[in-house]
């Protein structure tokens, strides 16, 4: 018969609504960079920082798939066996994730503008300096592996505390780079605003 478990429906429901929270806070947080720059520079600047971000991403979303779809899994896994078991694997992915992450960033660093030289003409110049500042949040990136392992354990309201404090910090560090170093103060706001949310990273990964 067609019917509805409770305690089914209730474990959903209290899963569900952390990711809806978790990932509206998500959305606000991730286009900060875009909401603020379309107000403060000209139509020419955000079209480097598009190119800029566009290649960015690519490197980003390479790091986020192998994050989603290899890592995730393996986690996912261990939770449902024990936590041992979990814990056990998280410390073996901790140093190979930082060291693809900080690799990347130093890789991008060094080849931002060879990269945007390649691709673009001489017009597009601007976007590799661009680019050469984003590649810093690669570093941040590496604490991305804690988020997987949170949802792995259906930690949602971790994500959900998460990305409240990366929201309140993107929107105060950005607009605070650009206020006392112009652009070049955005830029470095924009790859350094997952920084606050280290402390409670730390803190729920000690619990």
């Amino acid at each position: 018969k067609l019917r509805i478990d409770r305690d089914i429906a209730r474990e959903i429901i209290k899963f569900g609504r952390w990711i809806v929270i978790s990932s509206s806070l998500g959305i606000f947080a991730a286009n900060a960079d875009r909401m603020l720059l379309g107000s403060w520079v000209s139509p020419e600047v955000l079209g480097f920082y598009a190119v800029a971000l566009s290649l960015f991403t690519v490197l980003m979303g390479a790091g986020d798939r192998m994050l989603s779809g290899i890592v995730f899994p393996m986690l996912s896994e261990a939770a449902r066996d024990s936590q041992e078991r979990f814990h056990r694997l998280y410390r073996k992915l901790h140093l190979p994730t930082d060291l693809i992450f900080l690799f990347a960033s130093g890789g991008l660093f060094a080849s931002a503008e060879w990269i945007v030289r390649l691709l673009f003409d001489p017009r597009y110049e601007e976007a590799g300096h661009m680019l050469k500042i984003l590649s810093l949040s690669l570093v941040l990136a590496k604490y991305n592996l804690a988020m997987n392992a949170y949802l792995a354990q259906g930690r949602t309201s971790y994500l959900s505390a998460i990305n409240a404090v990366q929201l309140v910090g993107a929107w105060t560090i950005i607009p605070l780079g650009f206020h006392f170093f112009g652009l070049q103060g955005a830029l470095i706001g924009i790859a350094l605003r997952s920084l606050p949310m280290l402390p409670l990273t730390l803190f729920f990964n000690s619990q």
